[in-house]
């Protein structure tokens, strides 16, 4: 069905075609349709931009933690020597906090942002393969994200002093995975607001050029992030007067890992907003206004049914998102659906 045409009325009532907007009524009274899938898809993007509302406001939450951790652990003396008890439960030299405090909410809020940003990309309007060119890849290492990050939690938990290097060991590690998916965020972002080319469609070789480029480039940015703060914090356990010697090591490592999560936490926030703008454009264009008003929606159901039909083929969503890319149909607005006509947004 051509998108944005709606339904006709038949002899006997509502039809297939009865018109989404009927022309006899006044353009500022809400459209009518008989398909029910609407109601289904409006309730479903009201939902969806509640939940990005709330994963945005959790977002700056942690964005807000980190600020005050960076404060935190230039203000830390605990490891400096004076006259208070050595132990990780008590604050040493006039320290804001203990050790066990800080690193608590250290650990605890990189684990409550991993589940965040796991939501975030469950609660998208758009569809996956429209984000990443390898779908199933980020979702293996959005899991994996979790679980890296709930792992050292429970360790300093149990125990920090016996746990603390390994914890830490483990988190900057995972700095990859954390880093390749908030990289991957932003190019989405920065993609859909980059202008509609006016040449030709690239082909299919081009394309692939083009794909693989960018994951080198998030690949080799997410790479230079964890490595930079590996590093930086195991530079602490090079022998005294040696070259790479650096008594203050974990305490600079923790600036970098509070830098870089205020970074990542406004790539989220900024990508929660985004669904959420995404979700009400949609909702609007249901309600009010034409379907070919829309430019994520025909993009998004178009992808849908790409992957359905892959899947029904025992074909991977990343030979989905690849195909779809490939065919440079989604730089016009209007990628084709599985039987290779324009789809709407919401009618189908």
């Amino acid at each position: 069905m051509e998108p944005g045409a709606g339904w006709t009325k038949g002899d006997g009532g509502a039809t297939e075609a009865t018109p989404l907007r009927p022309r006899d009524l006044p353009a500022a009274r809400l459209n009518v349709s008989t398909n029910v899938v609407l109601l289904f898809r409006l309730n479903e993007l009201k939902d969806l931009c509640h939940v990005n509302f709330i994963l945005a406001c959790l977002t700056l939450l942690y964005l807000s933690v980190n600020v005050c951790m960076f404060w935190v652990n230039a203000q830390d003396r605990n490891d400096e020597d004076c006259g208070d008890p050595v132990s990780v439960f008590v604050r040493r030299c006039g320290s804001p906090v203990s050790e066990f405090a800080f690193h608590m909410v250290e650990f605890w809020a990189t684990f409550a942002y991993a589940g965040v940003e796991a939501f975030a990309l469950v609660y998208t309007p758009r569809a996956l393969s429209s984000i990443s060119n390898r779908p199933m890849t980020l979702k293996v290492l959005l899991f994996f994200d979790i679980v890296a990050t709930f792992v050292p939690a429970c360790l300093v938990s149990m125990d920090l002093e016996r746990y603390e290097v390994l914890a830490h060991e483990i988190e900057y590690s995972n700095e990859l995975t954390m880093a390749f998916v908030n990289l991957v965020l932003l190019a989405s972002l920065l993609r859909r607001r980059a202008p509609p080319s006016d040449g030709p469609p690239p082909t299919e070789a081009a394309s692939l050029a083009d794909d693989n480029r960018t994951t080198a480039c998030v690949a080799a940015g997410a790479a230079v992030i964890a490595i930079l703060q590996i590093l930086v914090y195991n530079c602490g356990f090079v022998d005294r007067g040696r070259r790479f010697y650096n008594e203050n090591a974990e305490r600079d490592a923790h600036f970098l890992e509070f830098t870089f999560a205020i970074l990542s936490s406004f790539v989220t926030f900024w990508f929660c907003l985004d669904n959420r703008a995404l979700g009400e454009e949609e909702i609007l264009c249901i309600l009010y206004g034409n379907h070919r008003d829309c430019d994520n929606c025909a993009v998004v159901h178009a992808a849908k049914k790409s992957e359905l039909v892959m899947l029904a083929d025992s074909r991977s969503l990343n030979q989905v998102a690849r195909a779809r890319t490939r065919s440079g149909d989604a730089a016009e607005g209007k990628p084709p659906n599985a039987h290779g006509h324009a789809s709407g947004c919401g009618l189908v």
